[in-house]
């Protein structure tokens, strides 16, 4: 487009520029000036929600963020690539579902009919417009400044200008009263949400709700998950229909794999354990495990939306776990079509690439290393990045259009082989849970590599080359 990029000391100076201006030949010229990032909301209060942006100016170190200004380029949330209305379950005490700032993102069962008595949808729940009450197994929530707050972390309508922003400016939340009590009244909130996404999956999102991820800001202390063996399996069974499960871990200082905790020890590969950080940073004091709490997320002083039309700050690892949740959601927002379809006829394993392309995208902090199991706070920019498939195949450091590492499937001996002329210094091969399966390192390797999978599914294919830089692969290992 003979467009020309020019620096001088004297490009600041109006006359200067006029000068060039009468040159001939010279169509226009400007100054190249800095762009405003217009994915920054107009929420009153967007600017002391450190969590999604923080510049320092409240406070705290510039940075210290989950990089939501840049996620909100790819997607602010709503609707899958193929249509489906995205759904985040969150089970908590209760629920102000006219908070302005929430109402509008509140789950609607356009399949129930309201006050009719009669359940209309056969999902085995009469008149469920709005989610579930366990404690009244009714239609109608106890009103809750926590379950609130919660919810307006995942999904307060953003850009509206009033208020705050949501993770997702555009989601559906769905409401179930259920945390606080005894544990079966827990497994019957879990029970409502895997009943509405599994006759999504079974009538083909004619009903039902397109559930992506749960939220649970609540646990109990101290617990060791041998003891709550129907608690953890139904992590599974809600994996198995695509949902990934987000817990929030304990708010004392210690750490869970010896002190025990629930959900958060649990063992399934649908569920993610949080833990807290503050607008430094570094953990707030809560509970910590190299095995078993997966990342951190902002969870000191956070605001959200509580009683009718109120906000307020809270702290605990309550507030960090549905930053999470509504990450998943967002990614699901800004997923590419290979993964949106691999959610309609093999969800668990969509599920389980998700898990996987959160936790890959953590910001490394070196406060959490032997802290969490990624060693990293959330970062949503990354995640949502990663749903938009535009890294496989290509370097995560490095130049996108370099030659390749070549990865190829052998039918007849059943195994793979990676050959690349650039030297290959280690390869990683992980399941979707985020497992390592295979390592290899080698010194700068530009031999055929050849490897067997000891286990069929979707695989990730890291590759170390001599630069340092990291290549990623998906496969289809059937």
């Amino acid at each position: 487009m003979r467009i020309y990029l020019l620096q001088s000391e004297k490009t600041a100076e109006r006359s200067w520029l006029n000068n060039q201006q009468s040159l001939n030949g010279i169509q226009h010229i400007q100054w190249n000036h800095k762009v405003q990032n217009r994915s920054l909301p107009n929420d009153t209060l967007f600017n002391i929600q450190w969590a999604l942006f923080n510049d320092g100016s409240t406070g705290g170190m510039a940075g210290a963020d989950i990089n939501a200004d840049s996620a909100w380029n790819i997607s602010t949330g709503g609707i899958t690539i193929y249509g489906d209305t995205i759904v985040v379950a969150v089970i908590d005490a209760g629920f102000h579902l006219n908070h302005p700032d929430l109402k509008e993102n509140i789950f609607l069962n356009r399949n129930e009919i309201a006050g009719n008595g009669i359940d209309d949808d056969n999902n085995g729940y009469i008149d469920d417009i709005n989610g579930w009450n366990v404690y009244m197994n009714g239609p109608n929530h106890p009103s809750d400044k926590h379950g609130t707050h919660v919810s307006g972390i995942i999904g307060a309508k953003g850009n509206n200008e009033i208020g705050i922003s949501g993770i997702n400016w555009d989601v559906k939340i769905l409401p179930v009263s259920g945390s606080s009590g005894i544990e079966s009244e827990v497994i019957s909130s879990y029970e409502y949400i895997l009943s509405m996404r599994r006759l999504y999956n079974e009538t083909n999102g004619e009903k039902g709700a397109y559930i992506v991820s749960t939220n649970a800001s609540f646990g109990v202390d101290g617990a060791d998950p041998s003891d709550y063996p129907i608690w953890c399996s139904i992590y599974d069974s809600l994996g198995k229909e695509g949902i990934i499960n987000i817990g929030a871990t304990s708010n004392l200082n210690v750490d869970v794999t010896t002190a025990g905790d629930v959900p958060t020890t649990c063992s399934s590969p649908y569920l993610i354990g949080v833990t807290s950080t503050n607008k430094n940073d570094v953990l707030a004091g809560t509970a910590y495990s190299k095995d078993h709490i997966d990342l951190a997320a902002p969870g000191h002083q956070i605001i959200s939306t509580v009683f009718d039309s109120a906000y307020t700050q809270l702290t605990g690892t309550s507030m960090a776990s549905p930053h999470v949740a509504g990450a998943v959601g967002l990614m699901y927002a800004s997923a590419c079509g290979e993964i949106i379809s691999l959610s309609h006829h093999q969800s668990d394993s969509a599920a389980r690439l998700m898990r996987f392309l959160l936790l890959d995208a953590v910001d490394t902090i070196s406060n959490l290393t032997n802290k969490t199991v990624s060693g990293g706070r959330l970062n949503l920019f990354k995640s949502v990045k990663r749903s938009t498939c535009q890294y496989l195949n290509q370097p995560k450091h490095g130049l996108a259009n370099a030659i390749k590492p070549k990865i190829l499937f052998h039918p007849y001996t059943n195994q793979y082989s990676i050959n690349w002329e650039k030297g290959i210094k280690q390869i990683n091969i992980f399941n979707t849970q985020g497992q390592l399966i295979i390592r290899k390192r080698l010194i700068n390797s530009k031999e055929t590599t050849y490897f067997s999978l000891p286990q069929k599914g979707i695989i990730i294919i890291q590759v170390l080359d001599e630069e340092n830089r990291l290549w990623y692969f998906k496969k289809n290992n059937f």
